[in-house]
């Protein structure tokens, strides 16, 4: 039994597209195949978070794992198959499907569903509608969710509800979701105000020749004052509340430039025009959206993709005038969902990195960087959606990834990240997984965030790449080499298989060969059925290998998952 809220656990799930959606599930499959002693009785370990972070990519599992309401958990997640010797994934094993599972949601591509949306709604000119119905079409539906319902977090608030316009978290589910979105701005004018002070800031930064340095708060604040109103404003969505923060009227040395509001999660919504899951889901998954956030505000394609963002007329600011804004994907100013377990005072934090694009295996991280760089060498190389997103958290400023400037919540960076240098090259160098908690973190504030700093953190990273223990052991057959002479894995630790070349860090958009550019246009995002359940069996594996620790020459790197989410049957 936990103690108190010190004793809140939280597990945040990445950004990108299908592949963070299939390796978010995966990690939540692999934690539902575990058991610890709840109340005196074995349940699986999924059941000791007290949240779940979901991110882009990220909240698909997240969202669904709550309110899917015609499949159990362990349907969704494909659990009941507890396999977790990598020889023993014969072909037939990959290519098994489990109707009402996440992964076999991952392989249909949205795009079959938004050609007739878009059609539809070009005709109405009522384009900022697109995403919600492509999503409730393409995803929801398929769950059981009804559209354009209220979504609650306990099934008793229909007694006070109308059953018919809520949607509860099915009974054995008591994790509390969180989602995260953005901001950008006054919809009537696309939010190009705030988006080109957005881009000035980073300038303004970039100048004060700050870049791959750790940066203070002080010098974050004196950037944003500077160039006035410089930043995209997160939002973190409950079932009970939504959390954003907005720059006071009158900035100055005399406190913080942002402070926080909550506002009840009905409050966003009418009977007509409810904050449903499904305009949720558009907001926070909207990387349309997010095209738009770009410089080129004059540009075509920049217009069509803001004009595909959500908006809603909302209270903002200090006197809780209703505005209508215009909200996108969270993914522009943090890849992981971190911030919003901070925010809540979570005590111990496990963080699932699973980042599409190949280029972001650890494998160039270290090949480039391993004995000929310092840490802030190290730190300059790292990729968003990953390590560059946990540094920004400590206060490093890498300049390349501007976006993230405002999300040093930690201190004594230094310290925390040569240790998580130092065990991920370790373990990587061991072919084992990359899991490294970096112990008793202290915050800071964090006005922006809505951080209160004091409190102390357990900050748990996985990073999903291919370790050598795990792709030895892949039977042959299974991932057949492009011809009978060539090894099945290459000298960087990848396949040699077309098809898993980049496993597990996928595309994310064209993540497979297809025979014509059609069909490859029509399976945008998608992932293959194999890609999808090598995927489930990854995040598996990599949970079962760490789940008593992991030990390097007889010296423990980490001290395990189960001694993080049953501590008192270690």
């Amino acid at each position: 039994m936990k103690d108190s809220k010190k004793d809140e656990i939280g597990l945040a799930l990445c950004g990108g597209v299908m592949v963070a959606a299939a390796g978010g599930a995966a990690t939540m499959r692999g934690f539902q195949q575990q058991y610890i002693t709840i109340g005196g009785e074995e349940r699986p370990a999924m059941e000791a978070f007290d949240y779940v972070s979901g991110l882009s990519g990220g909240i698909c599992p997240t969202v669904l794992y709550s309110y899917a309401q015609n499949v159990d958990t362990n349907t969704l997640l494909d659990a009941e198959w507890r396999e977790f010797d990598p020889s023993k994934i014969t072909p037939e094993v990959l290519n098994r499907r489990v109707k009402g599972s996440v992964f076999d949601q991952v392989t249909t591509s949205m795009v079959l569903f938004a050609l007739p949306v878009v059609f539809s709604l070009c005709c109405s000119c009522s384009l900022h509608s697109f995403v919600p119905l492509v999503v409730w079409f393409g995803i929801l539906r398929k769950f059981g969710i009804k559209r354009n319902c209220f979504f609650v977090q306990d099934a008793d608030t229909f007694a006070q509800d109308d059953v018919r316009s809520s949607v509860a978290p099915r009974r054995d589910v008591k994790i509390i979701p969180l989602i995260n979105f953005i901001m950008v701005g006054k919809a009537k004018i696309r939010g190009r105000p705030r988006i080109d002070a957005y881009f000035d800031v980073i300038q303004h930064l970039n100048k004060q020749g700050i870049m791959n340095t750790f940066t203070t708060p002080e010098q974050i604040e004196d950037a944003i004052q500077t160039v006035d109103n410089g930043a995209l404003i997160p939002y973190i969505a409950s079932p009970t509340e939504i959390i954003h923060s907005y720059r006071t009227e009158s900035p100055g040395n005399d406190g913080p430039i942002f402070k926080t509001s909550s506002i009840p999660t009905q409050e966003w919504g009418n009977r007509k025009n409810r904050f449903s899951l499904e305009f949720l889901m558009a907001m926070g998954t909207n990387f349309l959206g997010m095209g738009g956030v770009a410089e080129d505000g004059d540009a075509f394609s920049t217009k069509a993709s803001m004009a595909a963002a959500q908006i809603r007329k909302v209270p903002f600011g200090e006197n809780g005038e209703e505005k209508e804004l215009m909200f996108v994907d969270g993914g522009l100013i943090d890849g992981l969902g971190v911030p919003a377990l901070v925010q809540r005072k979570v005590r111990k934090i496990v963080a699932s990195i699973w980042p599409h694009l190949e280029i972001r295996k650890y494998e160039h991280l270290y090949k480039k960087t391993n004995g000929k760089m310092d840490l802030v060498g190290w730190l300059s190389e790292t990729k968003d959606l990953g390590l560059c997103d946990v540094a920004s958290y400590f206060g490093f400023y890498q300049g390349k990834q501007g976006p993230l400037y405002m999300n040093h919540m930690f201190e004594d960076g230094r310290r925390h990240l040569e240790f998580l240098r130092e065990a991920l090259d370790t373990l990587y160098e061991a072919g084992m997984p990359l899991v490294v908690t970096m112990k008793d973190v202290k915050v800071i504030d964090n006005p922006y965030w809505g951080i209160e700093g004091g409190e102390t953190v357990d900050l748990t990273i996985i990073y999903y790449t291919l370790p050598r223990k795990f792709s030895d052991k892949i039977p042959r057959e299974t991932v057949p080499p492009p011809n009978s002479d060539a090894p099945k894995v290459d000298d960087k630790g990848s396949f040699t298989n077309t098809e898993f070349k980049d496993f597990p860090n996928f595309n994310g958009f064209a993540n497979f060969g297809t025979t014509t550019k059609t069909w490859s246009f029509l399976r945008t995002a998608a992932l293959s059925r194999r890609q999808a359940n090598m995927s489930a069996h990854l995040g598996s594996w990599v949970i079962n290998e760490a789940w008593e620790g992991l030990t390097v020459n007889g010296k423990e790197v980490f001290g395990g998952f189960k001694e993080i989410l049953d501590p008192h049957d270690v």
